[in-house]
């Protein structure tokens, strides 16, 4: 289980998991307090917010901790000493630009491998984000999700780069575009099913 959750991408997205798992469950036990069981609960719209809850761990697991962190405490629970090794504070780096840039001026070669893996990455994880929103949350519309999906990003990258990683722009850009697309994905699905609903409901002629 070590190796497996410290090595390779499925390793870094396994480590997000128990996080995720943990935080769920608290938010379910608390959740089920306070709400009041007079009347039958919106059973659709909780499992929602549970799940959006579960993600934003597991994202902040992803993004917000120090690189290694997470290797950090299975080797410390396998060893019972603290020798993997987390980047210290401000130590990663700032890259201000765009790979697309760097492809066009030869910089890059290509964009196979490890960059593209990191360049999909960051636009998938940051997908369901804004596909959870319209589901959620009512104050966030088609004209506030691009201020949103601008400053959730650059709001990550800050605390990213205080924790020893690195500032990327890449990540800025596709992370805005995975927000917005997500959230446009979502209103679309949702206006459809209305639509349908509807059809259903309406005498037929």
């Amino acid at each position: 289980m070590y190796e497996l959750m410290t090595s390779g991408t499925f390793g870094r997205f396994l480590q997000a998991v128990p996080p995720a798992l943990l935080v769920g469950l608290v938010y379910a036990v608390c959740r089920a307090a306070a709400l009041h069981w007079n009347r039958p609960p919106a059973w659709g719209r909780e499992v929602v917010r549970l799940l959006f809850v579960c993600y934003l761990a597991g994202l902040a697991a992803l993004v917000l901790a120090p690189q290694n962190l997470w290797g950090d405490i299975l080797y410390f629970l396998r060893t019972g000493s603290f020798e993997y090794g987390s980047p210290p504070p401000f130590s990663g780096g700032i890259n201000l630009v765009p790979a697309l840039v760097r492809l066009l001026t030869g910089e890059y070669s290509g964009l196979g491998g490890w960059v593209t893996e990191m360049l999909v990455g960051n636009f998938l994880m940051f997908l369901p984000l804004g596909a959870f929103l319209p589901f959620v949350t009512d104050r966030v519309t088609g004209r506030s999700i691009f201020a949103v999906a601008a400053l959730v990003p650059l709001a990550v990258e800050t605390v990213q780069l205080a924790v020893g990683r690195s500032f990327d722009v890449d990540d800025l850009i596709l992370n805005f575009a995975g927000i917005v697309c997500g959230f446009f994905a979502a209103k679309a699905v949702a206006a459809a099913a209305v639509r349908r609903v509807r059809g259903k409901a309406s005498p037929s002629k």
